[in-house]
């Protein structure tokens, strides 16, 4: 039974997590909504899908070793909590920045050119793989949030992992409906300041790895 309750935790809680990271509206997100506004709910959710991909594939490829490394030595575990707050950190204040000159972010030429106009799920898939703060942030999950499920066993670190990806689905689903039924709501000022406040979080967090990696680092715990 306490495995089950584990694993019906690690789902609640991954669909919490695939939620709050998807709710910044990255440039593929942006992409996303353009398209449903202006081609259709499935171009719109294609565009989304392709963006998940690349992060379905990274958390799959970063995962799949990263974990025996940052074992090896409680030293290397706390220089990586401090490099991932860093990372977190950077991404929170580009991201702040971004948002108040109204930037949308990392988008590769052959997308801004209109060459893959019509294939959206490239689209999305190009955009997200080219954004090196993508891999930063995955890695940064994989080697915090995601590990700590890694030791609570198998189903509850698949359940975990899974419902994160199904929960960012959900909300790029919501996103684009919302989109459709009315344009003034995706862009209006509250968003932008919801936005803001998510960013100004994830910089918060990142500073808080920092302080956290340090003092595993100095009192070697």
């Amino acid at each position: 039974m306490e495995g089950i309750s584990i694993t019906v935790k690690a789902i609640f809680i991954g669909l919490s997590t695939g939620l709050i990271l998807a709710l910044p509206l990255g440039p593929a997100g942006l992409e996303s909504v353009k398209r449903t506004i202006s081609k259709g709910y499935k171009e719109g959710i294609l565009v989304a899908l392709g963006a998940i991909s690349v992060d379905a594939l990274d958390i799959i490829l970063i995962n799949f070793g990263i974990f025996n490394l940052l074992d090896a030595s409680k030293r290397l575990e706390s220089l990586f909590w401090i490099i991932c707050g860093i990372i977190l950190a950077f991404i929170g204040y580009k991201s702040v920045k971004g948002t108040k000159k109204g930037e949308d972010g990392f988008k590769p030429k052959a997308v801004k050119s209109g060459k893959f106009s019509s294939m959206p799920y490239v689209t999305g898939f190009l955009i997200t793989v080219s954004n090196p703060l993508t891999h930063s942030l995955w890695i940064t999950m994989s080697g915090t949030v995601i590990r700590a499920w890694y030791y609570k066993g198998n189903a509850p670190y698949i359940a975990f992992i899974s419902s994160m990806i199904i929960g960012m689905i959900i909300w790029l689903l919501i996103l684009n409906y919302l989109a459709l039924r009315g344009q003034k709501f995706v862009a209006s000022s509250t968003s932008k300041i919801v936005s803001l406040i998510i960013e100004w979080a994830i910089f918060g967090i990142g500073i808080v790895f920092i302080l956290y990696g340090l003092i595993k680092l100095i009192f070697n715990i």
